[in-house]
C-alpha cells in the first residue's frame, strides 16, 4: 500500500535543478511527496533509486525549458513515462514551462497536454496548479 496518493517523479536536467528543487518543497507543503534525482549520492544509488522512483511513480512532472529540448536523458525519462500512461490510465503527465514556449517546440506527445506556465508564478503557485492537476477526474469517453 502506497503511503501517498501520488508518486510523483520530477523530470529536469542540471540546469532546471533549482527551480524543481523549489516546486517540490512547496510540493511537500500541500502534502505530495516527489523523487527527483540526487547529485550527492554515488552514481550507482542514484541509478537504483531513479529505476525503483521510475517504477512506481503514478505522476510525472517534466520542466520544460530548452535545455529539456536537447537533453536525450529528460526524453528517456518521458518515453517511460508515456508507456506507463499507455498501459496505466490513471497515470498523469504534467509539463511545467519555465521558461515561454510555444506548443510546436514541444516534442508531439506533450503538444495535446495541458502545460503549466511557470515562467511568471512562484513555486507555490506552480505547485498549487499542479494539486489541482492532480485531483482533477478523467472524463470518461
Amino acid at each position: 500500500m502506497r503511503k501517498n496518493k501520488y508518486e510523483v517523479f520530477i523530470s529536469c536536467t542540471r540546469q532546471d535543478r533549482p527551480s524543481a528543487r523549489e516546486l517540490a518543497k512547496a510540493l511537500k507543503s500541500k502534502g505530495v511527496s516527489a523523487w527527483m534525482e540526487s547529485r550527492t549520492q554515488s552514481e550507482q544509488t542514484r541509478n537504483d533509486e531513479m529505476e525503483k522512483a521510475l517504477r512506481h511513480s503514478n505522476v510525472f512532472l517534466f520542466f520544460l525549458s530548452r535545455a529539456f529540448l536537447t537533453s536525450t536523458w529528460q526524453h528517456f525519462e518521458l518515453g517511460v513515462a508515456l508507456s506507463r500512461a499507455a498501459i496505466t490510465p490513471d497515470t498523469k503527465i504534467i509539463p511545467i514551462a519555465l521558461e515561454p514556449m510555444s506548443k510546436k517546440s514541444l516534442p508531439g506527445p506533450l503538444r495535446h497536454l495541458k502545460v503549466i506556465d511557470a515562467n511568471k508564478i512562484s513555486s507555490d503557485q506552480a505547485a498549487e496548479r499542479v494539486v489541482q492537476m492532480l485531483e482533477e477526474v478523467p472524463v470518461s469517453t
